[in-house]
């Protein structure tokens, strides 16, 4: 029998902005580079390094900007204060906005005409 898990990795390269929207709750972890996170109305910065991690406390727009070529995961933390099914469909938009965001670049653009 197969084990679901909640865990997304992703590579992100120098200077990329990822931009997640509602994942109160959610556990990042950067696991190589570096990441600089904004959260929506909140005066903190916080960065992260290889084996630092941040549980958003809060709703709204998370941005995750890699300052060198990083990889980051996003999973379910166990202290959540959101409900499970709002985390986790939150980090599916999330993700979703993601790879519009990349497939409607122009570097994807000539790729996608090969498929």
């Amino acid at each position: 029998m197969a084990t679901l898990t909640h865990r997304t990795d992703m590579q992100l390269a120098a200077q990329e902005i990822l931009a997640l929207d509602d994942v109160a709750g959610m556990r990042l972890h950067c696991l190589e580079g570096s990441v600089w996170i904004t959260l929506d109305r909140d005066l903190r910065d916080i960065f992260l390094g290889p084996g630092d991690s941040f549980t958003v406390d809060r709703g709204g727009a998370t941005l995750l900007h890699a300052l060198v070529p990083a990889r980051v995961s996003v999973e379910q933390s166990r202290d959540a204060a959101a409900p499970a099914w709002l985390r986790g469909r939150s980090l599916l938009h999330g993700l979703r906005r993601r790879l519009q965001t990349a497939l409607a670049s122009p570097a994807t653009a000539g790729a996608q005409g090969a498929l």
